[in-house]
């Protein structure tokens, strides 16, 4: 399942893994991130007014959608919801929806900092959002980018953590296997490795250099940095 966003809109791409061929393509507006469970797919979408669709991976086709924040971003899935990253896009949002997956519909709203867009679960089940923050662009901006750590059961916020300085935006997390070091990409300059605890907050970049994203081998639990 690739995802293809352009200026003018974007696809979502089914591509057989065997033949590597096009199976089907599905036309959005501006498609952002996916992710499965079970026969579907959950697609974020939306530069302003942000939509979550529904797509059966049986059929390819969209079988439901539901409203969530402006700009949505990166998606996290857990046993019995979906917690969505509002980052606003062309417009500012600061909110995480979750969407109870029985119902497909939103049943909690809260916030966090300016401009989330990314999230990953830790090893005591609470989910961590980044934080990208204002630009100098913005209104009342540049402010610095923060990660929080939510309850999910309680839908709360148990800390909160500033990254750096201000306009040294984040724009995409990764967990370690063991779920309690947090990797980010600075847009200061390299990958920085945050303990959960907080013990290790504004420590040194352990891998220097410009990226554009990050992500962890499940496999080796090797770092991998895109460019």
């Amino acid at each position: 399942y690739v995802v293809s966003t352009g200026s003018g809109g974007g696809n979502l791409h089914i591509v057989d893994l065997t033949t590597f061929t096009n199976k089907a393509s599905l036309s959005f507006s501006y498609p952002r991130y996916i992710d499965f469970k079970g026969n579907s797919a959950y697609l974020t979408n939306g530069s302003g007014a942000g939509t979550v669709y529904k797509i059966s991976t049986t059929s390819n086709t969209v079988s439901d959608s539901v409203s969530v924040g402006n700009g949505p971003e990166n998606l996290l899935i857990t046993d019995d919801e979906i917690i969505v990253a509002n980052s606003g896009g062309w417009s500012l949002d600061s909110t995480i929806s979750f969407i109870n997956l029985g119902n497909f519909k939103v049943d909690t709203t809260i916030n966090v900092g300016y401009k989330p867009n990314d999230l990953v679960e830790d090893k005591n089940g609470n989910i961590w959002v980044s934080c990208s923050g204002l630009s100098e662009w913005d209104a009342n901006g540049p402010t610095a980018p923060m990660l929080y750590e939510i309850n999910p059961t309680t839908k709360s916020v148990v800390n909160s953590y500033t990254l750096g300085d201000a306009d040294e935006s984040i724009s995409r997390i990764a967990i370690n296997n063991a779920k309690d070091v947090i990797y980010y990409y600075g847009a200061s300059g390299g990958v920085f490795a945050f303990n959960i605890d907080g013990s290790s907050l504004n420590s040194s970049a352990i891998i220097n250099g410009n990226f554009y994203g990050i992500e962890v081998d499940p496999s080796t639990d090797n770092i991998l940095t895109f460019d």
